[in-house]
Order: C-alpha cells, then structure tokens, then sequence
C-alpha cells in the first residue's frame, strides 16, 4: 500500500459517489481538476512518507497555502498569486 493510502487508510472519507460530475459524454469537465491532483501528486507527496494522519494533513495545509500565494504559474507571467494580485491592486 502506498505512502499516503497506508497513513489516510483508517481516516476514509467514505465511499465515492454514485455519480459523475461531469457532464454525460464531456470528460473534458474534469481536466482542471486532473491537473491540480497531478501536481499536487508530483510536488506535494510523491515520494514521501508519513509517519501519521496528522502529519499527512500538516504537510498538505502547508502546500495548499504554497500553492494558493507562492507558487510560481506560467498563466500569471511566472508571478506568484500574492504577486498578481498585489499588482492589480496598484495599477
């Protein structure tokens, strides 16, 4: 079992929904969202191990806040978010 599923395996969200979200023969819908799992794969814990829930769960408040002011996006013109959003406000 991996890292993740072996610490998170007692603190199951529950079973998955029934339904899709996205709409009937449009996958595309969940595209953004396959992107962020993706990076959030490859940057946040992919590799790593955690020796509990609670240390799973620090680690990945931290990266949510990394990844919400610091992190570098080539959308912004490789400002951060905090960046983007400080410059909108002066101009």
């Amino acid at each position: 079992m991996g890292g993740v599923s072996r610490v998170l395996g007692p603190q199951r969200l529950g079973p998955p929904p029934p339904w899709s979200a996205s709409r009937k023969g449009n996958c595309i819908d969940n595209a953004a969202t396959e992107q962020v799992f993706g990076y959030l794969k490859d940057e946040f814990y992919t590799g790593r191990e955690f020796a509990s829930y609670e240390e799973f769960r620090t680690g990945l408040d931290a990266y949510m806040v990394h990844w919400n002011t610091k992190r570098r996006q080539k959308q912004l013109e490789g400002h951060t978010p905090e960046e983007f959003r400080n410059m909108s406000l002066i101009a």
